[in-house]
């Protein structure tokens, strides 16, 4: 894939990516994933085998569908973190993206035309985020209508406050069921105390039968014999 790969692609490449950057690391692998489908559409067109092209052709054509949704997701990422970024590294990421799709656009496939975009273009989609910036007068004011309700906000907090009473109703209902079983429970250990009182004099009758009996038996051995 060397000659698809300008200078500047290179010297991206051999950029460490930070961990904790999720649209670079994401950004890497695409690139990655895009060198080697354009290196199987190379290898397939150098194929004389037509059913082995086919296959190829086939997992290329895989290949890009998934890029497509990851473009889609580098997108999401971008937009998420727009905190703390310039207009200009913004403009940047715009460009990368828009060369990976038009990359991924132009990988041979069999049958798609090279550069043809019948699907919406992510990086125009990326294009539209717009970074607001405040004047040193701005600092530190707050607009109160930033934090006045609508009709939608109301209806959340009435859903919420309705949601949160009958959680409370149900947690009560289960402290109620909680209570009960423990009281049944209190019952059923004093139940069991008693049986077992009652058990225990039972056995010790039992023993003193059992040695009455013993000393039956022998007298009477002794009046057999004697």
């Amino acid at each position: 894939y060397e000659k698809y790969s300008s200078d500047e692609d290179k010297n991206k490449k051999n950029k460490k990516v930070p961990a904790s950057n999720e649209f670079e690391e994401l950004y890497q692998n695409m690139e990655d994933t895009v060198d080697l489908l354009y290196t199987k559409a190379e290898e397939s067109a150098a194929e004389t085998n037509r059913a082995v092209t086919a296959q190829a052709n086939a997992e290329i054509r895989r290949g890009k569908t998934v890029l497509r949704t990851d473009l889609a997701k580098l997108v999401k990422i971008a937009k998420k973190q727009t905190k703390g970024i310039t207009e200009e590294h913004l403009l940047d990421r715009t460009e990368r993206v828009a060369e990976l799709e038009e990359r991924i656009e132009k990988i041979p496939d069999g049958v798609s035309l090279g550069g043809s975009k019948p699907h919406k273009s992510q990086a125009a989609e990326l294009a539209q985020i717009k970074i607001e910036t405040l004047r040193e007068d701005q600092i530190g004011s707050v607009d109160p209508s930033h934090y006045k309700h609508t009709e939608e906000t109301r209806a959340f907090e009435k859903e919420f406050e309705l949601a949160k009473k009958r959680q409370d109703a149900d947690l009560k209902d289960i402290s109620r069921g909680l209570n009960t079983l423990g009281q049944l429970g209190r019952a059923m250990d004093n139940e069991l105390g008693k049986q077992e009182t009652l058990i225990q004099a039972i056995d010790d009758k039992v023993d003193r039968g059992n040695q009455d009996l013993r000393n039956v038996n022998v007298q009477l051995k002794a009046a057999i014999h004697s």
